[in-house]
């Protein structure tokens, strides 16, 4: 049985011997003992360490240290609660990264006696991740040149098509000029004047894909806009498409009613083409409160909606389908530039729609499951 004295001479030799440095301090915050590798760490001086001298001790510490006035805070909130834990990082000016672990020391009675500290050099672990997030960082940056190249080729394709369709109708229009038959020139040049309007059409979409379009602001009211877009839908919809209204509270936006439509027009025809059989198309809304909307559901992982960007909160208006859903493995694709899983694709699709909602200070949500259908979220925020 150890008596007292080697039961802590036992004690001193273990955490001499860790692997992290430790101090501890009485309830004045005096030091009362510290072990070799906590000497190494701060690389305190052998006059100062002989001493004990706390305020020069603590002056070494904060000449090491990124951030100084912080310590000294954390230090003051500690004194402030001690019977407070409390774990966080250090960051020193050398580029070395210590893990700071701190807990109360109490008597039997519970009495406050003072702190142990841990200090744990985390360094290679910080610097590791560092690496990692650097390469993944590369890696995003490549994946983003190749979605651009794609995006420009994509481009050249169909304004290519579009150019040589408006050369050749001229051209068709000048033979018939040469044997005057001006019902064939105004023909030509009609068809060129409509592929010309196409072309003008796809970087106008191009422009609000990348958050450079013009849009015209006014009230729009929700309800009236939904309706509208419905009712348009349900014209061009098989017979056995249904397509249904779920009313939700009056409110309005600031938007642009002729773009905004054509995103609801959009999202609603993706849907129609989504069903198989029969099947059914729900268009709702609802107010939200002003809340960060869920990155974990974005088509970018970046939330872009925050609570100081709509302070009477969002508008949100759900499309939803019960029909074949999105595989996996191309849903992060959807949102790409001309993507489109059918044989004829219809230009940027979901990318334009994307855009348009973030000119607009919004965000869209898309969640599916394949053979369960999709949901399409779009949150505007009011007063916009």
């Amino acid at each position: 049985m150890l008596n007292k004295e080697e039961y802590w001479a036992l004690v001193e030799a273990a955490l001499e011997h860790s692997p992290d440095g430790v101090l501890v301090v009485d309830q004045e915050w005096r030091m009362l003992y510290f072990n070799s590798r906590f000497v190494d760490m701060w690389e305190i001086p052998p006059d100062i360490r002989e001493i004990r001298d706390d305020k020069q001790s603590i002056q070494t510490v904060l000449e090491k240290l990124e951030d100084p006035e912080g310590f000294l805070r954390k230090v003051e909130y500690l004194q402030a609660n001690p019977d407070l834990c409390s774990k966080d990082e250090l960051r020193l000016k050398d580029g070395h990264v210590y893990e700071r672990y701190t807990t109360p020391l109490h008597s039997a009675d519970g009495r406050f006696l003072g702190r142990i500290w841990f200090f744990h050099d985390i360094t290679d672990r910080v610097r590791a991740h560092e690496r990692q997030l650097e390469l993944e960082g590369q890696v995003k940056r490549l994946e983003k040149l190749n979605s651009l190249k794609d995006f420009a080729a994509s481009i050249a394709h169909h304004l290519n098509n579009l150019l040589l369709g408006i050369i050749g109708n001229i051209e068709l229009a000048e033979k018939a000029a040469s044997f005057s038959k001006g019902e064939m020139i105004t023909l030509y040049l009609e068809v060129a004047k409509e592929i010309s309007q196409r072309a003008a059409d796809l970087s106008s979409q191009i422009l609000h894909y990348i958050g450079d379009g013009s849009i015209e602001l006014s009230d729009v009211e929700i309800g009236s806009l939904v309706y509208q877009v419905a009712q348009e839908m349900k014209e061009m919809a098989p017979e056995w498409a249904l397509i249904e209204v779920r009313p939700g509270p009056p409110c309005s936006v600031k938007a642009d009613p002729k773009l905004l439509r054509g995103c609801l027009q959009s999202i609603v025809h993706n849907s129609l083409e989504a069903l198989e059989g029969e099947g059914e198309v729900n268009l709702s809304w609802r107010l939200e409160r002003p809340q960060k909307i869920g990155q974990e559901e974005l088509p970018f992982g970046e939330p872009s909606l925050e609570a100081s960007s709509a302070k009477n909160g969002y508008v949100c208006i759900e499309v939803q389908d019960d029909g074949c859903g999105i595989e996996p493995e191309i849903l992060d694709r959807v949102f790409d530039p001309f993507f489109s899983t059918k044989e004829f694709g219809r230009g940027l699709g979901l990318a334009t729609v994307l855009g348009i909602v973030h000119s607009h200070g919004g965000e869209l949500k898309l969640t599916s499951e394949k053979g369960r259908g999709t949901k399409v979220s779009v949150y505007l925020p009011l007063g916009y």
